[in-house]
């Protein structure tokens, strides 16, 4: 799947053979599915889910069969550029599980904030606040979050951005564990 900047999805399926030129597979698109108003940053799988982030700064859940499963439009922090799960998060499995609540993620933005959602707050309408996220961190690097990563078994989660490079953080102790630095222009 591919997310485009009019905020569809295209769907590929491989024809067989590679391209003679790039060496890439060859693949045709066999689906077009409108899933934002606004251009898709990131496409996240989470066991049967599809989670999408959006330039708009809403994070997305869908079914195998693009159904919305659920939404979260209440975070204002900017364009979604990076999705991540927490830790402890429950794992998904194979299936669609309606009565399983949907795990925690940490969501990192174009403005250099990473928040975390609590999954089972969408189950929820009588907490509307707490759908809009904790604010972990503001002013990531002095621009967007680029990447982010949650451990699978801690509560940390790693974050690479445009000025800082790349840091560690302990997400409830809320400080930092370790930097990296990478010169300009550097990958």
């Amino acid at each position: 799947m591919t997310g485009t900047s009019d905020g569809d999805v295209v769907v590929w399926e491989r024809t067989g053979g590679h391209d003679a030129a790039t060496g890439a597979p060859r693949r045709k698109a066999v689906k077009v599915v409108q899933l934002h108003q606004s251009a898709i940053m990131c496409l996240v799988s989470y066991g049967a889910y599809l989670v999408s982030g959006g330039a708009d700064g809403y994070v997305r859940w869908f079914d195998g069969k693009f159904r919305l499963e659920a939404w979260f439009e209440e975070l204002a922090a900017g364009g979604v550029h990076s999705i991540s799960f927490a830790a402890g998060g429950a794992d998904a499995g194979d299936g669609v599980d309606n009565e399983a609540p949907l795990p925690d993620f940490l969501v990192g933005t174009a403005e250099g904030k990473v928040k975390i959602v609590h999954g089972d707050s969408f189950e929820d309408p009588t907490v509307d606040e707490e759908r809009s996220g904790e604010l972990l961190l503001a002013g990531v690097s002095s621009g967007a979050v680029y990447a982010l990563a949650a451990s699978p078994s801690a509560d940390e989660f790693a974050v690479a951005g445009a000025a800082v490079g790349l840091e560690v953080w302990d997400y409830v102790k809320r400080c930092s564990l370790a930097q990296r630095g990478f010169k300009s222009g550097a990958a």
